[in-house]
């Protein structure tokens, strides 16, 4: 069981989870909602020949298009401890290998995936769907400085074209009280079609580079069920933690001023370095959940723009929505 608030016992984190012999998850319930429909975390594999722009473009009929993968090893149950349980499966083609380990944690419920491909196709796509019983109303895809928040429906030639979209570290798809959150390790492309929405995983293209992606890869991806707003689940931060994991400095002591910039719940900390006269600590703060407000510092000192020339002394920051600020203290 997990502390709670005033050093009360909190309910350890609880949900219900089938998986299928080829990895995907069949049912994801907790607090006595459905997740996940048939299909949910199963992998699909395309052709992929968009023509001249190949190693930029896909096409947005490539779903009429999916090549079957072959169960190598059937899911199975390869590591279990008090803290956490380990699953793995084997997928491929005559050509490549891709094995995935799904991990379950006991204080968590959050799944995490890691993918070990040896990849050896040419003009494939690979991907991994999240199929959801949920109304979903929106997707939520975040961006270096904040997050931007995209219809579902396909009733203009605008959202039609949006069959793949961007996102960096995490995408949420949004039922309003809750969701379903993906966080990722270093793979941008989600697409959004008629089947749902996916993350894309891989591709095998051949121009400009004959020879791209083919070899070993190896990245981690990570599901959680929301049972709240998204903001209010912090997924943001884990986003932030999963790709950033802290480091431990032995006998680093920060400044109060600095503690109180890294540690405040608004802000991404994207910079902290020395100016470019090398007289102050520049610090560049992002604004990422949308809101509005300001902290009073414990030091006084200087708003600058993105030049970091100084345009006004302060010790309040006052903030808006996924805006990027500049601020300067001298030495």
């Amino acid at each position: 069981r997990r502390a709670g608030k005033n050093g009360t016992a909190a309910p350890a984190a609880f949900f219900s989870l089938r998986l299928a012999p080829d990895g995907s998850i069949s049912s994801l319930a907790t607090a006595g909602a459905e997740y996940a429909a048939i299909g949910f975390n199963a992998l699909h594999l395309y052709d992929d020949k968009p023509g001249v722009y190949d190693a930029w473009d896909i096409l947005p009929d490539y779903e009429e298009k999916e090549v079957p993968l072959t169960l190598l090893e059937p899911l199975r149950l390869t590591l279990l401890t008090p803290e956490i349980a380990e699953f793995t499966v084997a997928e491929g083609t005559e050509k490549s290998r891709i094995t995935r380990v799904i991990r379950l944690f006991r204080d968590t419920t959050a799944v995490e995936v890691e993918v070990c491909a040896d990849w050896h196709e040419e003009h494939k796509l690979l991907k991994v769907g999240f199929p959801t019983d949920l109304h979903v109303s929106s997707l939520v895809t975040d961006t270096s400085a904040g997050f931007i928040r995209r219809p579902l429906h396909k009733n203009t030639n605008w959202e039609q074209a949006r069959f793949e979209v961007c996102s960096h570290k995490y995408f949420v798809l949004d039922a309003e009280t809750r969701g379903i959150a993906v966080y990722n390790d270093g793979k941008y492309g989600v697409g959004v079609t008629k089947s749902g929405v996916s993350l894309s995983l891989l591709r095998s293209t051949e121009r400009p580079d004959p020879t791209s992606d083919r070899g070993v890869h190896r990245f981690c991806y990570k599901i959680e069920p929301l049972r709240a707003h998204f903001s209010a689940c912090f997924v943001p931060e884990k986003a932030a933690q999963y790709n950033s994991p802290l480091v431990f400095c032995d006998g680093l002591d920060l400044p109060a001023y600095l503690r109180q910039l890294v540690s405040h719940e608004i802000f991404d900390v994207a910079a902290v370095k020395r100016s470019e006269d090398g007289r102050r600590t520049i610090f560049r703060l992002v604004e990422t959940k949308g809101q509005t407000g300001q902290i009073r510092l414990q030091r006084k000192g200087t708003l600058c723009h993105l030049l970091e020339r100084p345009e006004k002394e302060t010790q309040v920051l006052s903030y808006r929505p996924f805006e990027i600020l500049t601020f300067s203290v001298d030495d």
